[in-house]
């Protein structure tokens, strides 16, 4: 049966990523992401967490900065930590950076 727990955020880095292993050994990468919204009165954001599992995204790493434009596929994941709380975070299954062209390239095309 599909699951119905299907996430795809685009946004921008609020930092850059952290790199870490797991408790089984498989490396981790950790990241922030501030993804935009529009009200009726102004511009906001949503930010979330991102979790990257396994070594396929170690190419990723140096190019999750502060700033970076990402989209991310994945799903959404509940864990519990210590003192009785619960944490939401993005389980990544696709992340991909967003090449942006500044806009001094695009005024010389």
């Amino acid at each position: 049966m599909a699951s119905n727990n299907h996430i795809v955020l685009n946004g921008l880095l609020t930092g850059d990523a952290g790199l870490y292993t797991s408790q089984s050994g498989r490396p981790k990468i950790t990241f922030r992401m501030a993804v935009p919204r529009t009200t009726e009165r102004k511009p906001a954001a949503d930010f979330a967490t991102v979790v990257c599992l396994g070594k396929r995204f170690m190419p990723l790493v140096s190019h999750l900065v502060k700033g970076a434009s990402v989209t991310v596929i994945g799903w959404l994941q509940s864990r519990d930590i210590p003192g009785g709380r619960t944490v939401t975070e993005v389980r990544a299954a696709r992340v991909m950076i967003n090449a942006e062209i500044a806009e001094e390239e695009k005024d010389e095309e």
